[in-house]
């Protein structure tokens, strides 16, 4: 998703700067890609349980959706706004899923 997104940065700029167009604009455009990475991360988050390497303590769609959340601060809160400095989506997004996976 965040290739996809960094390829358009105009775009998905002004996107996330008006909360009711990324909202349209989510569903519209990324809806199908969505549902397809969510899906796919939830298989590789349950492959991580059953080897003991992601926590069981808690439900694969939970971690799936908070992993979803931290896609969307590393692009909406950080990287629309530049708010750390000038950075690639796909390297924020990177470490991001790093730290996540530490943590479980």
């Amino acid at each position: 998703m965040a290739l996809e997104v960094e390829a358009d940065r105009p775009l998905w700029k002004a996107v996330g700067c008006c909360r009711a167009r990324w909202i349209r604009c989510v569903l519209l455009r990324c809806a199908e890609s969505r549902v397809v990475a969510v899906s796919r991360l939830r298989e590789i988050l349950a492959q991580g349980q059953e080897r003991g390497e992601i926590t069981s303590l808690f439900p694969v769609v939970h971690l799936a959706e908070f992993m979803e959340a931290l896609y969307h601060t590393c692009w909406f809160r950080q990287w629309t706004v530049d708010l750390t400095g000038h950075h690639k989506l796909t390297e924020r997004v990177d470490s991001a899923v790093e730290f996540f996976l530490r943590g479980c």
